[in-house]
């Protein structure tokens, strides 16, 4: 498995805990290598939203 890949994994398994600053904090790691990765992109949006309101960010 590529770094990418597992690091994407931690990131989504993060945001599944609800752990969404750690979500966020690997997100933007991936997005400072890989900047045109839509899934961490979308994950930064779904967790920033988690911190505002945690039931919308699980909901999408």
């Amino acid at each position: 498995m590529t770094n990418k890949r597992v690091l994407l994994q931690r990131a989504e398994e993060q945001f599944l805990k609800r752990d969404y600053n750690n979500a966020l904090k690997i997100y933007s790691l991936l997005l400072r290598d890989y900047p045109q990765l839509k899934d961490a992109r979308i994950g930064v949006f779904l967790s920033d939203m988690g911190l505002e309101s945690d039931e919308d960010a699980q909901a999408l």
